[in-house]
């Protein structure tokens, strides 16, 4: 995954207690990141200093959400067993791997 898809997939998750109505803010739900990363310390369990150098300020991270569009890729891409990032990231890993990552065109192989 690249970097801004990373980002979006990372506020996608700190995002889902409130999506599930598990808790009224990112910040409140006991078993998160979320405090971690807006504290910007280590709770003994995450370090958020990796995801912090992308991020200026996490709580604006967060409010700024995911457009349908976003969660609805990040959705498909999750059963697909399928990298998600960019084309050209894409094409880097196919190189990296030596695989085809992309789905073929459905239906009959063209005749030759």
């Amino acid at each position: 995954m690249d970097e801004s898809y990373l980002m979006n997939c990372v506020r996608y998750v700190e995002l889902n207690p409130v999506r599930a109505k598990l808790s009224g803010s990112p910040q409140e739900w006991n078993w998160s990141s979320t405090l971690s990363h807006i504290e910007a310390k280590s709770d003994g369990i995450c370090d958020p200093r990796p995801l912090l150098k992308h991020v200026d300020c996490w709580l604006s991270f967060l409010n700024d959400g995911l457009t349908d569009e976003e969660i609805n890729e990040l959705r498909k891409r999750e059963n697909s067993n399928r990298p998600l990032g960019s084309e050209d990231f894409v094409k880097r890993l196919e190189t990296l791997t030596g695989r085809e990552l992309l789905p073929k065109k459905r239906g009959p192989k063209p005749k030759t």
